[in-house]
């Protein structure tokens, strides 16, 4: 090991040599890593919304419990539900229930609720949703005295023309473009009325003129009546589609029949 006096001490020289050489470094000429910031998270999912809109009827010629019961029992399709029952129908599940005279009171329920499901209580048939009417023996007759009062493609053509806007009594000027922005892409309609699904090409209709699945049944809508034990007294109600499983909860009936939008929901 060599002693002290045996290091060689670089020159002064040296040193100034070493000093200079050395590649001198800037603040700017340094790369950073790029500051991307905080990544945004995704949106939180929407709560579960639902309304359930029920449809405008005339009670028909029945009184009583007791002729409700009898006119069913007949078990010819000579009693059909109004207003009352419909409503019954609304109610036998979770969601805002809500009334509907015509078509604008269905959109304006939903601009103004934000749904993630729709649940449609009335009377239909395989090319049309009528929410006003009358119920006589044996039949079921739309009111056809304002074209709002049923849910035609002439009159899902007309709200969607520009400029084109609707009110009811809580809403005023709503457009279909709100109707669409408030269903968002993820909210599903459900119509619990007779035979709609039969109508594939309308289901179709409607499943692009609302931008969200459209569920229906190519069967009708059955009602039974839970009776007091003279027979005399409805104390509620179960539902079937046809002759399917009865429910006293209207989500456990299953509708045959599920149509996606072929155009994509507003942003």
């Amino acid at each position: 090991m060599p002693d002290e006096s045996e290091v060689n001490e670089p020159a002064l020289g040296d040193i100034d040599q070493i000093l200079t050489d050395a590649p001198i470094s800037r603040a700017d000429d340094i790369a950073y890593p790029e500051d991307k910031g905080t990544p945004e998270k995704p949106p939180p999912p929407r709560p579960d919304k639902e309304i359930n809109i029920w449809g405008s009827y005339s009670q028909g010629p029945w009184k009583t419990d007791e002729e409700i019961i009898a006119a069913i029992n007949k078990k010819t399709d000579e009693w059909f539900p109004g207003s009352i029952e419909l409503l019954k129908f609304a109610k036998s599940g979770k969601g805002t229930v809500e009334g509907a005279v015509n078509v604008w009171n269905l959109l304006c329920s939903i601009a103004r609720n934000k749904p993630t499901r729709v649940n449609i209580f009335t009377h239909a048939c395989s090319d049309t949703i009528g929410f006003k009417g009358s119920v006589v023996k044996g039949n079921v007759y739309f009111e056809t005295a304002k074209e709002e009062y049923t849910l035609s493609v002439e009159l899902m053509k007309l709200a969607e023309e520009e400029g084109y806007t609707f009110s009811d009594d809580k809403n005023k000027d709503v457009t279909m473009s709100q109707v669409r922005k408030a269903l968002g892409k993820d909210a599903h309609i459900y119509i619990y009325a007779c035979h709609v699904g039969l109508g594939t090409s309308y289901v179709t209709s409607l499943a692009n003129f609302f931008a969200v699945t459209v569920h229906a049944s190519t069967k009708d809508m059955r009602f039974h009546p839970i009776v007091s034990k003279d027979g005399k007294t409805i104390k509620s109600w179960k539902y079937s589609a046809g002759s399917g499983d009865r429910h006293s909860d209207f989500h456990s009936i299953t509708l045959d029949v599920a149509i996606k939008p072929a155009k994509k929901a507003a942003p």
